[in-house]
């Protein structure tokens, strides 16, 4: 499953009304099926998006999202996986950008991190939160930057189909 950026700010409502695909994407999720998301994928996988009030989402993260009135981050990344995931082993390095107006509370230490994030070649954190097969970040990936990940995801993908 990829789940791509977006906007899901703006159709949070419907998004939160559409109780069926939230169970079938949990379910997936919990099934250990492969997921990628970025953004407003991420976004979406949190507990949901905070106003005044908590208009909730899928809630595989244990976080809320809120947006502000000002761009929160503009900018590329490198991106350099410190763990095996389903974009490839540890080590492996690919370039992305990151561009959103929204925070999120701040992750608990139990979900793991599996990217090390770096701007203009000095570390600036850890990101890429894994919870069973699903991988998700602020992170827009530009899978030309390093193929060898788009490959790893489908053959994470095949296997998991063919299990």
């Amino acid at each position: 499953m990829y789940l791509p950026g977006g906007y899901p700010e703006l159709f949070a409502e419907r998004l939160s009304a559409n109780q069926s695909l939230i169970g079938e994407i949990r379910a997936a999720i919990e099934s250990g099926m492969p997921a990628y998301a970025e953004c407003g994928g991420f976004i979406y996988l949190t507990q949901g998006v905070r106003d005044q009030v908590l208009t909730p989402l899928v809630g595989i993260f244990p976080v809320a999202t809120r947006m502000l009135p000002r761009r929160k981050a503009l900018g590329y990344r490198e991106v350099v996986l410190i763990g095996d995931s389903i974009l490839g082993p540890a080590g492996t390095v690919a370039r992305g950008h990151e561009f959103h107006y929204s925070e999120m509370e701040e992750m608990p230490h139990e979900v793991e991190r599996l990217y090390q994030l770096r701007k203009n070649g000095s570390v600036i954190g850890a990101e890429g939160y894994r919870y069973r097969n699903c991988l998700a970040s602020y992170q827009h990936l530009h899978f030309g930057s390093c193929p060898e990940i788009a490959d790893a995801f489908v053959k994470t993908c095949f296997i998991y189909k063919n299990d």
